[in-house]
Formats: C-alpha cells, sequence, structure tokens
C-alpha cells in the first residue's frame, strides 16, 4: 500500500469516485485524489520493465503532481473540520516532506492534527456514534498523522502539539495475519514516532535542560533501550515477509523503506546518546554516540547506493530518498563532524566522505533540489573539517603558533564561520573555532577570542535556557539549537 493514511485500497477508490461523479470536486478531494495517484503512478513506473509504459506512468505522475502543487498554493485554510481535511492536509504534509518543503508540511500537518483532535478521533468516546468500521478508519487515520508531526516536531525542535496525556484511543496492533508489510510494520512507526516526542520533551527541551543530568540520562538510557526493541521487532517483521515472498520475488520499495526505518533508527539512538555526558574528560561525545553515528552513517552510504541504483528505474525513488534524508542523517553526521573537530582525529572524515559519495550518486540520477542541497552542506562542512585539521597540523609543526584546540573549540564546532562561507554556505551563530585565511594563518590572542566567544555563548544559552542551567546542559542544548540552525539553513537553500 502506497498511502499509509488509508487502511485499504477501498477507502481511496471511494475518493476517486467522487472525484469522477457529476459535479466539481472540492479542493479537499483534490488534494487527495492528486496525491495518491502521484504516489501511485510512481510505484507502478518502478515495477514495470517496458520503457513506453514506464514512461506513461512517469507522465501521469508528473500531470498529477503539477495538479496537486496547483491545488495546495490556493488553498483555503478556513474549513470546517471533517475526515476530508485530515485526510488531506496529512497527504499534502507527506508530499510536502518529500520534496523536503519542511515549514509547509508542518502547517499542513498541524492543521490536520488540529482537525483531528476536534473531531474526536483521538478520544476513545466518539463525539457521535460510529460502526466499528468507521472507528477502526479514523484510529488508524489518527496515528498516521500522529507519526508524522512527531517525526516533524523532532526535526524542527519543537514540542509536539499532540500530548500523549491526551489520547485515549489504542495504538494500532499487528495481527499475525497482516497481508501487507505496511500493515505489519506500522504499529512500530507509532512506537518510534512516541519516543521521538519523549525524546524532545525529556532530553532537550529547554525544561529538560533546567533538570538534573542524573535523571537526564536515565531517562536517554530507557529511551535508548526502547528504541533497540522496535529494531528488534522491525527486523523480525522483515524476516517473516522475506520469508513468505520467496527470494524471487520482487520487493520494490519494501527494500528501500527497510533500509530508511534503520537509518531513522540509528540516527534517532545517536541523538539519545548524544544527551549522555561521555566519562572521558574533554570530550562532549561519548563512545556509545560514536559508535551508533558512525554505523548510521555506513547504513546511510549502503541506503543511498541502493536508491541510486533504484532511481534509475523509478522516478519514486527519489521520493524515499528525500524522506530518509530529511529524517535521518544529519545528527550522524554533524555528530563525527564535531568530533572531528574536538579531537582532530582525522578516523571519521572517511565516513563523512563515503556519504557525501553516495549522495553525490544519488543526485545524478535525481532532478530534485534537496538531495543536491544537503550535498551542498555536507560539502561545506566537510571541506570546513579538512582544512581546519590542516591549520592545526600546520600550528603544531610551527615553534610559537598559538595552540587551535582552545578548551571552548570542541563545546561548539557546528560553525565553520569563515570555511563555509568560501562554499557558499553562510554561518548562522557565533565564531566557535579559529579559521584559516586565504594566506598565511592569522589568529587573534587567544585570551580575547576565547573570553569574547564564551561571553557570547553564555548569552546565547541564558537566554535560550534561562538561568539555573549547569554548563553541561548549557552546551548540549547549544548544540542541539546550533544544530537545528543548520537544518533550518535547507529550508533557505
Amino acid at each position: 500500500m502506497w498511502i499509509y493514511e488509508f487502511q485499504n485500497l477501498d477507502q481511496f477508490t471511494h475518493y476517486v469516485i467522487r472525484m469522477c461523479s457529476p459535479g466539481p470536486p472540492t479542493e479537499l478531494e483534490q488534494i487527495i485524489v492528486f496525491a495518491g495517484l502521484f504516489w501511485l503512478f510512481c510505484e507502478c513506473s518502478s515495477l514495470v520493465e517496458d520503457v513506453n509504459v514506464k514512461k506513461d506512468y512517469e507522465e501521469q505522475a508528473f500531470l498529477c503532481r503539477d495538479n496537486l502543487e496547483t491545488v495546495l498554493l490556493n488553498i483555503r485554510f478556513h474549513i470546517s473540520s471533517n475526515m476530508d481535511l485530515v485526510y488531506a492536509m496529512s497527504m499534502a504534509a507527506t508530499y510536502c516532506l518529500q520534496i523536503s518543503k519542511i515549514s509547509m508540511a508542518w502547517m499542513f500537518i498541524c492543521t490536520a492534527v488540529h482537525s483531528a483532535q476536534t473531531l474526536g478521533y483521538h478520544s476513545a468516546v466518539p463525539l457521535q456514534p460510529e460502526s466499528n468500521e468507521k472507528k477502526s478508519q479514523t484510529t488508524w487515520l489518527f496515528w498516521a498523522i500522529y507519526s508524522t508531526e512527531r517525526l516533524l516536531a523532532l526535526r524542527i525542535g519543537r514540542s509536539s502539539t499532540v500530548r500523549d496525556q491526551d489520547i485515549t484511543i489504542p495504538p494500532v496492533q499487528a495481527s499475525d495475519n497482516c497481508d501487507t508489510y505496511l500493515r505489519a510494520v506500522f504499529p512500530t512507526w507509532i512506537k518510534t514516532a512516541q519516543i521521538q516526542g519523549s525524546l524532545y520533551d525529556d532530553l532537550y527541551s529547554p525544561g529538560s535542560l533546567s533538570k538534573s543530568e542524573h535523571s537526564r540520562v536515565s531517562r536517554a538510557y530507557e529511551l535508548a533501550a526502547e528504541i533497540k526493541k522496535v529494531m528488534d521487532i522491525e527486523t523480525e517483521v522483515q524476516r517473516r515477509f522475506i520469508e513468505a515472498w520467496g527470494p524471487n520475488r520482487h520487493r520494490g520499495p519494501n527494500s528501500l523503506i527497510w533500509k530508511i526505518d534503520r537509518v531513522i533508527n540509528l540516527s534517532t539512538l545517536t541523538l539519545v546518546y548524544r544527551s549522555i555526558k561521555p566519562n572521558v574528560p574533554g570530550r562532549s561525545i561519548s563512545d556509545e554516540c560514536l559508535e551508533v553515528a558512525r554505523a548510521a552513517m555506513s547504513e546511510l552510504s549502503t541506503t543511498l547506493v541502493l536508491f541510486s541504483i533504484e532511481a534509475k528505474n523509478s522516478i519514486g525513488a527519489s521520493l524515499h530518498v528525500n524522506w530518509s534524508l530529511v529524517q535521518a542523517p544529519f545528527v550522524p553526521f554533524t555528530t563525527l563532524f564535531c568530533h572531528v573537530i574536538e579531537t582532530s582525529e582525522a578516523s571519521d572524515l572517511e565516513s563523512l566522505q563515503d556519504c557525501i559519495d553516495s549522495i553525490e550518486s544519488m543526485v545524478a540520477c535525481v532532478v530534485d533540489a534537496a538531495p543536491k542541497n544537503y550535498l551542498r552542506l555536507f560539502r561545506a562542512l566537510y571541506d570546513a573539517a579538512v582544512r581546519y585539521l590542516d591549520a592545526r597540523s600546520k600550528s603544531d609543526q610551527t615553534p610559537g603558533q598559538t595552540d587551535l584546540s582552545a578548551p571552548w573549540a570542541s563545546e561548539n564546532s557546528m560553525n565553520a564561520t569563515t570555511m563555509t562561507q568560501s562554499s557558499g554556505i553562510v554561518p548562522f551563530t557565533l565564531p566557535q573555532f579559529p579559521q584559516p585565511d586565504s594566506g598565511d594563518y592569522q589568529q587573534a590572542p587567544s585570551s580575547i577570542v576565547a573570553t569574547s566567544t564564551l561571553e557570547s555563548q553564555e548569552q546565547l544559552s541564558l537566554g535560550l535556557f534561562g538561568a539555573g542551567v549547569d554548563p553541561q546542559s548549557s552546551n548540549l542544548g547549544s548544540w542541539y539549537y546550533n544544530h537545528h540552525q543548520l537544518m533550518r539553513m535547507l529550508d533557505d537553500m
């Protein structure tokens, strides 16, 4: 099933029939049908081998996409809450995610959430009598928008608009006779969404940063255990379906979904471990976090290679690429980048380069701008790390040169000011480690630079997290804030 908002094909077919019936279709019906047909034609194009048939599917997909974007540009948001609105806004958010329009996706999914709660889809007691079939449909739809909203909330660094305390319906449960992979794996997506909401609320929100480090660390290990349990369940589901399908059956997008799920889980696990203070003095990233980040980057590189192969035969592959890039790789990438800057160890540069090479191979196969934007930003960070290590190496070899590894550098290595400027990326906050000029490297006196940077960082932390936050929590919060500043840059490219 290519649309996870719907439980079955009949529910979507109902909207297609309404669209084709006499009389003008509503804006909401157009969004639902055009989005659904766009994804359907994309998937169909990946399953046929005849070149002419594939081309015809792609042309139909592009036509539906153009119509969908036209409707979205003119949609009115003052619409009474009903099921059509919830479906349309959820599907619009999913489409915007796939084309990396994060702000628009957030706007649409918030509208879907508000409408669903207004209609009581989150409540075990319906606002009006309804059949078991209707209740099953609205329950599935609610958990679908719940999963998308939690994903987006963590992506932009905000609290979820859906509070678990307000939900009284049970999560969707998988049965032993699930006929599709989506129905079997959907419960684990809901659990992942619950973890993502707890991750921000309990580890990275300003309120959580004001709590004791011990309580956050304990909660972090609890969340890590929950993520690992989800990964084990998904692995078992995959094994069961592979056995049922046999070795010769074409798995289509399911292979990509499996890879994406694992990358997302590893990326989420990296973010959890990033909140735990390491035992090694002078370090801000634990060995557990580094290990998972490296695994995530390796899995991502493998996944993108698979995407690049699939993209040659399917326009739908680029949608899966954008979906995975939006959710997954940035935390592991910036974690390894910060580790390189902090320790001056070049061993992780290879992982960063492999990721860049994989995205570059993907860019050659797609026309979407999103992978190109990620490639541009990742390359800028990689080049900044290489130039920093080169400058550090030269300073170590030059007698009397001021040490580049100032104690404040490791805590604020997200901004590569001058270096990223040379790649066309505009930096966003403070200069956070010394940078070489285009000519001979000249550094301001370390006492002046360190004092200025520390004072500015303290002012930033005070404004973001308030007074009473310990230095470790302040540094963690600043890293998380700067991380999302980089993410926001992608929306402006």
